[in-house]
């Protein structure tokens, strides 16, 4: 009688993180892809804050369903926050009929109704598996991968590293906390590395906006105040907010996720796509952040960041189409060789300006393809935020000879 898994709302949460994990080994062990739900959730991940052993862990429940590829990788999912379940592990004596020195442990949660065993091993040859036994006695045996930081940040699946800690307030939450674990998100930290998160009482009513259409930012020192415009299947709705993602560590890529939620209509409503919109929400620039996904149902927006006069490496070729400003952003269409890989464009300024009239500021876009082996035709707008400027041309440039002026009014 050990694990059954509820899905509760709760109040106001309060989530222990920190900007880098300590050097200590951590337990991330997680399955592939579940056609079959177990717990329903279609991927599970077992943290412990530790090398394996007694003690306590987190189980993460991630119940997005996805469309697969002829490779069996998840592509197209839900965007369905998972579960952080606080359990307990007890090694317990039982003989391995195969003699291979594997050690069972009890996967404990009080007032479950199932039993639960994680089986382990020293040997990298026989890993790691999670049985799972119902009242009939029926077995589902899902295999476990141990994965390192990186890797179950680059997996995707809960995206990143699940909380280490964390208290709860408010009646009938228990210790289950829905938490947002999915795609790259990060950290917006008090110096304390502490984030409140306040759950309406009537957050049940909140959902994702239909489709974003558009976000822009204003760069103002340490922070940035975004602007998101999207839609919604009907009239009513009501107070649209960036709802952040949450990471013990920052994503590796910088690129920071938010949901855009808005609270839905209870009565009659007009069946009219509406306009809806979050303006100047402030976010908080933490150490190497280089943009921000705002994710809806049906889509999601990258808008980036500009950074420092610092050129990385690799290089890669691609060309500069055109380049525009809207509503304060500047917009820049690219076309590169790839449609293997995910490609990387940065945008870097010295905050310098050349002397001409108007001047100009010189801002080089950097492509990183990712050693892509493919080379079909892609074309691209990218999407960044500036900080205010005076009047001014911004020069778009590369390394490869292609440049386009923006004059800014």
């Amino acid at each position: 009688m050990k694990l059954h898994v509820h899905i509760w709302l709760c109040l106001t949460v309060s989530v222990v993180i920190a900007d880098a994990l300590p050097a200590a080994e951590k337990t991330i062990l997680s399955s592939e892809y579940l056609s079959e739900t177990s717990f329903s959730g279609h991927r599970l991940t077992l943290f412990q804050d530790s090398e394996l052993k007694d003690g306590p862990a987190i189980l993460i429940v991630d119940p997005n369903g996805c469309s697969l590829n002829q490779f069996g990788d998840p592509e197209i999912c839900t965007l369905i926050a998972p579960t952080a379940i606080k359990c307990e592990l007890k090694a317990i004596k039982l003989a391995d009929p195969l003699k291979l020195g594997r050690v069972v442990y009890d996967i404990i949660i009080p007032g479950s109704t199932s039993q639960n065993n994680l089986i382990a091993s020293t040997d990298p040859g026989i890993g790691f598996r999670l049985v799972i036994s119902d009242r009939s006695g029926h077995r589902q045996v899902i295999p476990l991968l141990k994965r390192s930081i990186e890797s179950q940040i680059a997996f995707g699946g809960p995206g990143g590293i699940p909380i280490i800690d964390f208290t709860v307030k408010g009646s009938g939450s228990g210790d289950q906390i829905p938490v947002p674990l999915n795609g790259s998100g990060g950290i917006l930290s008090t110096p304390e590395g502490t984030m409140i998160i306040t759950w309406l009482k009537n957050r049940v009513n909140y959902e994702f906006v239909s489709r974003v259409r558009h976000v822009c930012g204003e760069i103002r020192d340490s922070s940035v105040l975004v602007t998101a415009v999207g839609d919604v299947p009907t009239s009513g709705w009501a107070n649209a907010k960036l709802e952040p993602f949450i990471y013990v560590i920052p994503p590796l890529d910088g690129i920071y996720d938010f949901q855009f939620v808005a609270e839905k209509p209870g009565g009659i409503t007009q069946q009219v796509v509406t306009p809806i919109e979050v303006k100047d929400f402030k976010i908080a620039l933490a150490p190497k952040m280089k943009g921000i996904r705002v994710g809806s149902a049906t889509n999601s927006f990258l808008l980036r960041f500009l950074e420092t006069p610092e050129i990385p490496k690799p290089i890669d070729q691609f060309q500069v189409i055109s380049a525009r400003l809207k509503d304060g952003c500047l917009d820049v269409d690219v076309t590169f060789a790839g449609g293997c890989a995910r490609h990387d464009f940065t945008l870097h300024w010295d905050n310098t300006f050349k002397k001409s009239n108007p001047p100009i500021a010189v801002m080089r876009l950097i492509h990183d393809g990712n050693e892509d082996p493919c080379e079909g035709l892609e074309r691209e707008t990218l999407h960044f935020a500036l900080p205010q400027l005076q009047p001014c041309i911004i020069r778009v440039e590369n390394q490869f000879g292609d440049s386009f002026d923006v004059h800014v009014p």
